[in-house]
């Protein structure tokens, strides 16, 4: 009277468990995609704008070299003379300034104006296409290394700072 000739099904305590991975798998493959969808903008963004360098020597001078630097439609640079302590400031570095004889370095004025992320707040930036000039005591010598260190930003965000080495070979200067 106890025994069943036939047992009853009972419900299997592993079909509900293998639902439930199921759904937590499905959860998971969820979540890396939007993890994935929300990262994926960042990285294509922390690459950082295109920018472009080339050295010249102005027809007539021999002794003042031009390094001309476009930036990336949308991103600027602060100036080299920011006027906020924390911003950090374009420059032009010469390797061995003395030995090559350099006599001055001159940065172009600034552009002036707000961004989005800083309101009412004007900012000294160069932006688009501009141009930094190496003075030599004497003739411009015939290669020489330099560093350009700057800041890429955005209206809405800035970047690390990057060191671009930009060396001057004037085999390979356009006249």
């Amino acid at each position: 009277m106890g025994a069943r000739l036939y047992p009853v099904a009972e419900p299997s305590a592993s079909k509900p468990r293998a639902r439930d991975k199921a759904r937590s798998a499905r959860m998971m493959v969820a979540i890396l995609w939007v993890v994935a969808a929300c990262i994926a903008p960042v990285r294509a963004s922390a690459a950082g704008p295109s920018v472009e360098t080339a050295w010249k020597v102005e027809k007539g001078s021999v002794t003042e070299a031009v390094l001309t630097i476009t930036l990336e439609k949308g991103w600027h640079v602060n100036a080299n003379d920011p006027d906020r302590p924390f911003l950090i400031p374009t420059t032009l570095e010469v390797a061995d300034a003395e030995k090559v004889g350099v006599a001055s370095i001159r940065y172009p004025d600034a552009v002036v104006h707000g961004l989005a992320f800083a309101p009412g707040t004007p900012l000294r930036l160069y932006e688009g296409t501009f141009a930094i000039r190496v003075r030599f005591g004497s003739e411009v010598p015939p290669r020489f290394d330099a560093n350009l260190g700057f800041q890429a930003c955005s209206d809405e965000t800035c970047l690390p700072p990057r060191t671009l080495a930009v060396p001057f070979d004037a085999a390979k200067v356009a006249p």
